[in-house]
């Protein structure tokens, strides 16, 4: 077992940017390698057996956190350490509700900290922008309706966890509203920042 020294929560509503900023932050030279991004839908729709996710994107659901957690955890303690720099895990899309949050604070905990997340980016955006980008990306294959039905998901639950984490004192948003680059250079600064700290 291996734990993070280092778990940063990337939460933000369907399109935001959360799975484009964090490829591209694993990538950045300033970063040394120590950046791992996990991405709990791809985990999940990659597994051959387990949770079904599409079942639950479908009925608008959250992923129950005794079922969710113990995957994470075992998949966060198997990714390899970078000779001696810190592992530092971009938690892509976790936790989404206050019942996952709940699951997870005993059992995620980096080696670094006592409690879960150490850092927790939101990534804002309108939801005229996010919605324009989905069904972009989508290529013409949705015509939003899924969309629609992810962002009330993500509305009913996540701002809960937004604003326990802003309680806590834990919490930094980023507007992803621009370009890439732009909210590319935002998300930058807030973790040189952290990790600097």
């Amino acid at each position: 077992m291996d734990p993070a020294d280092c778990i940063i929560s990337v939460l933000g509503a369907p399109a935001s940017g959360k799975g484009t900023l964090c490829k591209k932050l694993i990538q950045d030279p300033r970063f040394n390698g120590r950046l791992h991004h996990v991405s709990v839908g791809d985990l999940l729709r990659g597994m051959p057996s387990g949770p079904d996710i599409n079942g639950h994107i479908a009925a608008g659901t959250v992923l129950p956190g005794n079922e969710l957690v113990p995957i994470l955890r075992a998949h966060l303690d198997s990714l390899p350490r970078s000779s001696s720099e810190k592992k530092i895990v971009l938690l892509d899309g976790f936790p989404r509700s206050l019942e996952q949050e709940a699951a997870a604070r005993n059992v995620m905990v980096s080696a670094g900290s006592e409690e879960f997340p150490d850092l927790v980016v939101y990534f804002s955006c309108p939801k005229e922008v996010l919605r324009d980008r989905y069904v972009a990306r989508k290529r013409g294959k949705d015509d939003g309706r899924l969309f629609e039905k992810r962002y009330e998901q993500h509305e009913k639950e996540c701002p809960r966890v937004v604003e326990k984490y802003k309680s806590k004192g834990v919490l930094v948003e980023v507007d992803s509203s621009g370009s890439i680059d732009e909210s590319f250079k935002a998300l930058v600064g807030v973790l040189e920042t952290f990790l600097e700290a």
